[in-house]
C-alpha cells in the first residue's frame, strides 16, 4: 500500500493534533459552548446505574416473578440453595449462602465485565469517564496513549 502524498506529489502528507503545521493558539480552547455537559451527563447516568446495580446485587428481594416465571438478568442463573424456589433453572450446585455474600456473586462479574468492555459503550467510557480522547480532533490529555493495554480495559 502506498503512502499518501501531497497535492504536488513531493512528500507524504501528515496530520494529527501534534502536527507542526497546526495553528498556534494560546488559549486552551476556542469553544464557547458547554461542551463538557454531554460527557458529564453520560458519566453521571453511568454512575447512577452502577450505584443502583451495586445496591440491587446485595438485596435478596424482588429478583424473581413467579407470576411471569421471570428471573432478573443480574441474578441469572441463580445457582444457590438460597434462591427462591422455581428460580434456579440449572439446579443449585452451591449451598445456601450467608447474607453477606450476594446471590449473583458468580454471575455479576461476568455481566459487569462484558458491559464495561462492550464495543457499543467504549466511546462513552473513553470520552466521558477517562477523557481519552475527549473528541477525535483533540489531543490526548495523557503524554502516552495506552489504548486497551491498562486497567480497566485490559
Amino acid at each position: 500500500m502506498s503512502n499518501p502524498t501531497s497535492v504536488d506529489g513531493s512528500s507524504p502528507r501528515r496530520a494529527g493534533t501534534d502536527f507542526p503545521g497546526r495553528a498556534r493558539i494560546s488559549t486552551r480552547t476556542l469553544r464557547t459552548d458547554r461542551w463538557w455537559l454531554q460527557p458529564l451527563i453520560t458519566v453521571s447516568v453511568l454512575g447512577v446505574f452502577v450505584a443502583y446495580t451495586g445496591v440491587r446485587v446485595f438485596m435478596r428481594d424482588y429478583y424473581w416473578s413467579d407470576e411471569y416465571h421471570y428471573l432478573t438478568p443480574l441474578f441469572s442463573p441463580c445457582l444457590s440453595d438460597s434462591c427462591v424456589p422455581g428460580s434456579a433453572h440449572f439446579g443449585t450446585p452451591l449451598p445456601e449462602l450467608p447474607l453477606f455474600i450476594p446471590l449473583p456473586f458468580l454471575v455479576f462479574p461476568i455481566l459487569a465485565g462484558f458491559r464495561a468492555t462492550c464495543y457499543y459503550y467504549r466511546k462513552a467510557y473513553y470520552r466521558s469517564a477517562w477523557l481519552s480522547p475527549p473528541a477525535c480532533a483533540v489531543a490526548e490529555p495523557h503524554p502516552r496513549y495506552s489504548g486497551e493495554t491498562r486497567f480497566p480495559l485490559l
